[in-house]
């Protein structure tokens, strides 16, 4: 079997999650391609419903490009921003792209609707769902139940991004799937009020922190980020002395970390979902692994001798 046919297969085995999952897009996964570096934002009002307390203000353009920091530019409700990368891009294999939000905690989430466009004329918009209760108006700083959202940016705590898989618009007219210039984040405003609601594709309204009226006000973009996967099977970046043990690893896995100062270390899957606490230790230490699913995953180690995470790929083999 050809290597890349090998490693897509090892991609859908890992941790037991399908390739069509929506797990979220950890800002070093592997698979990014590369970042917006383009961004036009329209600001909508703090406060829909009261235009005279102006428009939101937090941030620039340029805190929307690069890779996602948790520095953002605020859209405000019902405002928008374009978004960039110089050269088209298509549907492939897994999720084809994610956008980066602020949330501090992956409960208070402030969402945006995702469209897409080959000539930033006709655009097309992901289908959406929410199925939180319109009633009541959750408060400016209420919380959201992620399992209640799909297709809306915003849905993961910061610095993990929320996955977008064009192959869900394939039957779309108006828009090539094979040939995206442009990718626009609208604003959900929150209210529940049909004066001002939002809804999602099957019609139900769309209830999020509402009102938000302070510059940062509605959804906060930090980044997008261009997806491929065959991209996990470049090169690990980890020095020489820093190994795992044994490979593949079946209940335990040793990380051994001699030649780096106050170590931390953490599983990841291939989408960057977090699998395991982070480990502080120096050394050597053992992390369980016999209740991951078999498959692909990357051992991340930072230290205070690099302000680069390293990563190492390891197999999960065996019974659970």
């Amino acid at each position: 079997m050809p290597f890349t046919a090998a490693l897509l297969m090892l991609c859908m085995s890992a941790a037991g999650q399908p390739l069509n999952d929506s797990s979220p897009v950890y800002v070093w996964n592997r698979a990014i391609k590369s970042w917006a570096s383009e961004c036009r934002v329209v600001r909508g009002y703090v406060r829909i419903d009261d235009p005279a307390a102006g428009l939101a203000s937090f941030g620039t353009d340029s805190d929307g490009t690069g890779r996602a920091d948790n520095i953002v530019v605020s859209l405000g409700d019902g405002g928008m921003a374009v978004v960039s990368f110089g050269e088209p891009f298509g549907n492939k294999p897994g999720p084809d792209f994610a956008v980066f939000e602020n949330s501090f905690d992956g409960k208070y989430l402030e969402l945006a609707f995702v469209e897409v466009s080959s000539d930033s004329i006709r655009w097309v918009r992901f289908p959406s769902r929410s199925t939180t209760p319109a009633s009541p108006q959750t408060g400016g700083f209420g919380t959201t139940d992620p399992e209640n959202i799909h297709n809306l940016a915003g849905k993961y705590t910061a610095l993990f991004g929320t996955p977008f898989w064009l192959e869900d618009l394939a039957d779309s007219t108006g828009v090539d799937i094979n040939s995206i210039m442009y990718i626009r984040i609208i604003d959900v405003v929150g209210s529940v009020n049909p004066l001002y609601a939002t809804y999602d594709s099957e019609g139900r309204i769309i209830n999020d922190p509402w009102p938000t009226p302070f510059p940062q006000s509605g959804f906060d973009l930090d980044a997008v980020a261009l997806i491929d996967i065959s991209l996990v099977g470049i090169e690990d970046n980890a020095p020489d002395k820093v190994r795992v043990f044994p490979v593949p690893a079946n209940q335990i896995l040793f990380v051994e970390t001699s030649a780096l100062t106050n170590s931390r270390v953490r599983i990841l899957d291939l989408w960057g979902k977090v699998c395991s606490d982070w480990r502080y230790f120096s050394g050597t230490t053992d992390i369980a692994t016999g209740r991951l699913g078999n498959g692909i995953y990357i051992v991340q180690i930072e230290s205070d001798d690099s302000s680069v995470p390293h990563f190492i790929r390891f197999i999960k083999s065996g019974p659970q």
